[in-house]
């Protein structure tokens, strides 16, 4: 096995990644009375005019999870390659493993939990102590903008 960076003891996941590389932008995203929720993101310059997007966010210790996780987009993007990952639940935890769906949009790529709190409790929400990954690649170049996020249970957005 070999390493691709120093070793990042005592760190979480998403600070390794940023300490690892100086390309990757971090935010804390504080939500009053209850808990901060991190997000990461990337974009890599593939060349030929196309853009990989990766986005990590992960919920430090906000008692409300997330259910969506929502990236605008900019007129005449062209997605591919959207993709997905979280963590699968066991040992007798109750929480449905179900990916989140992902959708293009002429506004925005979303993903979100299959079902609403209220439609399942156990829905695959964004919960304590966890993150999921998000991306995709398009024909333009990287701006500013605001990502958006549903809280799980419904409420304020996180």
């Amino acid at each position: 096995m070999a390493l691709a960076s120093t070793l990042q003891g005592g760190s979480s996941a998403i600070h390794a990644w940023k300490a690892s590389d100086a390309a990757v932008v971090e935010t804390n995203i504080d939500i009053p009375g209850d808990g901060r929720m991190i997000l990461a993101a990337k974009a890599t310059d593939l060349g030929n005019g196309q853009w990989h997007y990766e986005y990590a966010r992960m919920n430090f210790n906000s008692d409300r999870g997330a259910r969506s996780f929502s990236v605008p987009l900019s007129r005449g993007f062209v997605i591919t390659n959207t993709g997905f990952h979280d963590v699968n639940y066991h040992s007798g935890e109750p929480y449905d493993n179900t990916d989140w769906n992902g959708n293009v949009g002429s506004e925005s790529i979303e993903w979100h939990s299959p079902e609403t709190f209220q439609q399942n409790p156990n829905s695959n929400a964004l919960r304590w102590g966890t993150m999921y990954n998000f991306w995709f690649e398009a024909n333009t170049p990287p701006t500013t903008g605001t990502v958006t996020s549903t809280a799980a249970p419904a409420g304020t957005a996180a």
